[in-house]
């Protein structure tokens, strides 16, 4: 905005609307640069923009993976029991349900109602431009931009605030709420593919080649079934699990086969020569 009042000599509400069109990468065409000063300053500021977004929204992306571990176990234990009807719900009823996820989406239709008013108010479109246009602004297509006075020759000061304003806020909300709905409808996949395998009968091969060459007696315990079923789902694999099962071991000095909290704790020498421990502290194991 500063560049811009400066070196083009814009007002501030122009420059604002400008600064947004391009470092949102949204591209109106509405103001445009007449110096290469300007130009080559643009094109440094829609790369910069450009790496922000990304940057936020990998944040986001992360955040949602860290908030599903939370819901992992949960979902692997409903998985294992049978569904009742109640819980066969279509995941329009899933979005309603959660709350966390019902509130972007209805602020993201808020946002479009408002868009498509400014444009039936302000600009005296019809509806479908008007919808047009509050659209492809959040999606950063620009298909439609505001109108140019014709008399001045310019963007009237006040629709360029708010459309700055409209498109600054309205950008992230937008792909937040695209982000969240491709998560969910990957969620259910997933879960759907986890409860298909969990429920499919094992097989004589599956427990041979998962479960016996885990337990010697050809007989399988509520911890070796657990294996088994994350090797079904694919969640690991018969090498992480010999590395686990040595990495007990490791650790169970008495061979009573258990640890107590001293021998979890402790470190020991062949499992961190061998890369098979690294230790826990006291936090990870009053967690387990």
């Amino acid at each position: 905005v500063l560049f811009h009042m400066g070196v083009d000599h814009m007002p501030i509400e122009k420059a604002f609307f400008f600064s947004v069109d391009t470092g949102l990468s949204i591209g109106f065409g509405s103001v445009r640069v007449e110096t290469n000063v300007s130009r080559i300053f643009n094109t440094i500021h829609v790369m910069i923009g450009a790496g922000g977004a990304g940057a936020l929204l990998a944040i986001f992306a992360s955040s949602l993976v860290e908030a599903s571990r939370d819901a992992a176990s949960d979902e692997l234990a409903k998985a294992l029991i049978p569904l009742s009807e109640e819980r066969k719900t279509g995941i329009g009823t899933r979005v309603v349900e959660n709350i966390e996820s019902a509130i972007p989406v209805s602020l993201l239709v808020v946002w479009i109602c408002l868009g498509t008013a400014y444009g039936l108010v302000y600009e005296e479109w019809d509806f479908v431009k008007s919808l047009y246009f509050a659209v492809t602004a959040l999606s950063t297509a620009g298909l439609q931009g505001p109108t140019i006075d014709p008399v001045s020759g310019d963007l009237p000061p006040f629709n360029a605030l708010l459309v700055g304003m409209y498109c600054l806020t309205g950008v992230p909300l937008f792909a937040y709420v695209l982000g969240l709905s491709a998560q969910l409808v990957a969620d259910r996949l997933v879960r759907e593919k986890e409860r298909e395998i969990i429920r499919r009968e094992i097989d004589q091969g599956e427990f041979m080649q998962n479960v016996c060459v885990v337990t010697p007696n050809g007989k399988i315990c509520k911890t070796e079934f657990l294996i088994l079923q994350l090797l079904r789902l694919e969640k690991t694999d018969m090498k992480t699990v010999r590395l686990i099962l040595d990495q007990f071991d490791v650790l169970d000095k008495d061979r009573d086969g258990s640890l107590s909290p001293e021998e979890a704790l402790a470190l020991s020498k062949r499992g961190t020569e061998d890369g098979l421990y690294s230790g826990w502290d006291a936090d990870e194991l009053s967690g387990l």
